[in-house]
């Protein structure tokens, strides 16, 4: 089942860092299915701290994060992984692969958790997904001996794999040449206006930035435009 329709809520929230230094404070900010949206702003201004916080992965924090009315924030950790398990994908700017595995191990690496069910549909997802990202003659490769854009194209299809309601990424098309960037912008575009996933992600390309239906400015750990 999808979210409703105002998936995300952050209110009062703040993240801190080391020796209690305020990364991001956000009074408050709403986001919806069926949208796709872009933050952006200058580096160290907090943008991947608002996407882990969004994630329910800050560490220090108070205030609240809302998710269809629920503060995760009040959830045990077991209860936070099992809500990001079902719910979001999550792609990180550093990949996080595993060099022993192969392209198509790395992407269905989550289903050894899910049920005899969903196993088989993330098999399914994972063919789906490596014949729609260009990586079925890389499939049996280990992850080792992918390019740079071949192991960006694999960190998204497993953040992609499990069906999530929710896509947050990290900076999805630095590693992409022109072509491959603009398919999968594409590809999260249909995500979010065809079946109505919220699509959140992190980029200083003007030509993503262009495709928003919402652009969030951050700097200094404040949002200044597009809350």
């Amino acid at each position: 089942m999808g979210l409703d329709n105002s998936a995300i809520e952050l209110r009062d929230l703040k993240v801190f860092g080391e020796h209690d230094q305020c990364l991001i404070d956000v009074e408050k900010l709403k986001l919806s299915s069926s949208t796709f949206n872009v933050i952006c702003g200058p580096s160290g201004a907090g943008k991947s701290t608002l996407l882990f916080a969004l994630a329910g992965l800050a560490e220090k924090r108070t205030g609240e994060v809302l998710w269809r009315g629920q503060n995760i924030l009040g959830l045990s950790d077991k209860q936070i992984r099992e809500f990001r398990r079902q719910h979001v994908g999550f792609l990180f700017q550093d990949f996080l692969l595993f060099d022993e595995l192969n392209t198509s191990q790395n992407i269905s690496l989550g289903a050894g958790y899910q049920s005899p069910q969903r196993r088989q549909e993330i098999a399914a997802n994972t063919k789906r997904l490596l014949d729609i990202f260009g990586l079925s003659s890389r499939e049996k490769h280990s992850a080792r001996h992918l390019s740079g854009g071949e192991r960006q194209r694999t960190a998204i299809a497993r953040a992609l794999v499990n069906n999530p309601d929710v896509v947050l990424a990290d900076e999805p098309t630095a590693s992409l040449d022109q072509s491959n960037a603009q398919l999968l912008i594409s590809y999260l575009r249909r995500l979010a206006h065809q079946q109505g996933k919220l699509v959140v992600l992190i980029s200083h390309d003007p030509a993503v930035q262009e495709k928003a239906d919402r652009i969030i400015q951050i700097e200094n750990g404040l949002i200044v435009a597009g809350n």
